[in-house]
C-alpha cells in the first residue's frame, strides 16, 4: 500500500521545511521521454504522456472535446513538479 503521508503539502511535488528542500519520493523524471513530457509519479504509476492521453479538454471557441495528447503543448505538469495526484493539496 502506498503511503500518502509522505506526499508534500501543497500543489507541488516538493516542499521546503525548515530550509530543507524535500522532494516527493514518488516523483521522478523518465530520461527516455521528451523534455516537458518526462515527469513520472510512482504513486499514480503514470507519466506526463499517459496523463495527457487520459485527459480531455473542451475548446472554448468550438466546443469540441480534445485529448490532451493531441494538443501542441504539455497538459500534464509532472515534469515541472506540479502535482497530478491531488493529495495533501492544502496551503503551502
Amino acid at each position: 500500500m502506498k503511503d500518502k503521508s509522505v506526499i508534500p503539502l501543497g500543489g507541488y511535488c516538493y516542499s521546503i521545511i525548515k530550509g530543507d528542500f524535500i522532494i516527493c519520493p514518488y516523483w521522478s523524471i523518465k530520461p527516455n521521454l521528451p523534455e516537458q513530457y518526462n515527469g513520472y509519479c510512482a504513486f499514480l504509476d503514470r507519466d506526463d504522456i499517459e496523463i495527457a492521453e487520459e485527459s480531455e479538454y473542451k475548446d472554448m471557441q468550438t466546443g469540441n472535446i480534445e485529448k490532451g495528447s493531441d494538443l501542441d503543448f504539455p497538459t500534464s505538469l509532472l515534469w515541472d513538479q506540479c502535482k497530478e495526484c491531488n493529495i495533501n493539496m492544502g496551503d503551502d
